[in-house]
């Protein structure tokens, strides 16, 4: 047997007390010492964490976004889908520029000023709302600046007035829709 030791009865000896468990080194980092910018992209995923690891709480508001969650916990998101209230009417009229209802369940169609139709629909219409847009014949030119302005009126017909591209009050066909 040799009386000295050598550099590689040395290593052998390190690691074999090494292997066994002999000792590990612990470091403590400061707390919330590491960070976003600490991390590489994508370095922490699924595998990483335990279940349960981060809850609510330890998520700053606005971090995850929709698209960070699986479709399924997006499904489990979404409530139960409540009942349906009553469907309203659907009131619509397609007017011409002679003032005739060429489709829709309008009663009629008056007026008292160029480029002014009232549209009737046989009920009161104090808590719908009504759209009317310019349709066919209207030649593109005119329509950049041709407009139609819908009011209300006195609950019982919609006003729509339309107005040429200069601006002046003219007979223009037109849709209207009115929900209610």
């Amino acid at each position: 047997m040799r009386d000295r030791l050598s550099y590689a009865n040395v290593m052998a000896t390190i690691a074999v007390f090494l292997a066994l468990g002999g000792t590990s080194y612990a470091l403590t980092l400061p707390r919330n010492s590491v960070g976003p910018a600490q991390l590489r992209p994508d370095s922490v995923g699924r595998s990483e964490l335990q279940r349960q690891a981060v809850r609510s709480p330890a998520i700053r508001n606005r971090a995850v976004k929709l698209h960070d969650i699986s479709q399924g916990a997006r499904n489990s998101l979404r409530g139960q889908i409540g009942p349906r209230g009553p469907a309203g009417p659907t009131l619509f009229a397609s007017v011409n520029a002679s003032g005739a209802v060429i489709e829709g369940n309008a009663t009629s169609v008056g007026g008292s000023a160029v480029g002014d139709r009232k549209v009737r629909f046989g009920r009161q219409l104090a808590d719908c709302v009504a759209t009317a847009t310019l349709v066919g014949g209207v030649s593109p030119e005119a329509a950049v600046g041709a407009g139609a302005r819908v009011e209300l009126g006195d609950g019982e017909g919609v006003l729509v007035r339309t107005f040429d591209a200069q601006g002046n009050p003219t007979y223009l066909p037109f849709n209207l829709i009115v929900a209610c």
